[in-house]
């Protein structure tokens, strides 16, 4: 049997998981230094203005 590995790369997390009123989001920065916002946009019940 051969053996599989799987290097994962570590992300620094640069802002935690927050959530507000429309979404929750994470910025985090990648090992090639690339910086990414994460954003989970939160469905709002139907009639809802934010």
């Amino acid at each position: 049997m051969i053996g599989v590995s799987v290097i994962m790369p570590v992300v620094t997390i640069l802002r935690p998981p927050q959530e507000v009123p429309t979404r929750r989001n994470m910025t985090v920065k990648h090992p090639d230094d690339l910086i990414v916002e994460y954003v989970e946009p939160i469905k709002l019940p139907i009639g809802h203005h934010s």
